[in-house]
């Protein structure tokens, strides 16, 4: 799942791509952060296969306190591949849920995710 990090545009719903300058994401009650430091404003996360909704937090500073829990909620659909290559997972995201101390809203672009590349699936508004 790939998301963009953005600030409300003035007019209209685009909003304005925003790099993040030390983002932090990490998975909730463990020590791993799959991005610590990162200058960035598009970040590629892991749904699970096991369960229908997954958890992150997410800070737009690693060296601020404060951050957001971000819930995804989806569908998991098993696609057969190939027999070369077997089965994989299909999401499809039904709803977002957030908290917002930094965060303004969460909005789903694109629902469908099937592993087509440089498809943008969820736009945060910082």
């Amino acid at each position: 799942m790939i998301i963009g990090t953005y600030k409300p545009a003035d007019t209209g719903t685009a909003g304005v791509d925003s790099t993040l300058p030390k983002a932090l994401i990490t998975i909730p009650d463990s020590n791993f952060a799959l991005y610590k430091g990162a200058n960035q404003s598009k970040f590629v996360l892991l749904l699970s296969p096991k369960s229908d909704s997954i958890r992150y937090y997410f800070s737009t500073d690693s060296t601020f306190l404060g951050s957001d829990t971000v819930t995804f909620y989806y569908q998991r659909n098993l696609t057969f591949l190939s027999t070369s290559c077997g089965y994989t997972f299909h999401y499809v995201l039904q709803s977002v849920k957030n908290t917002s101390y930094n965060i303004d809203s969460v909005k789903i672009v694109n629902g469908n995710i099937d592993g087509t590349a440089n498809i943008e699936h969820v736009k945060i508004f910082y």
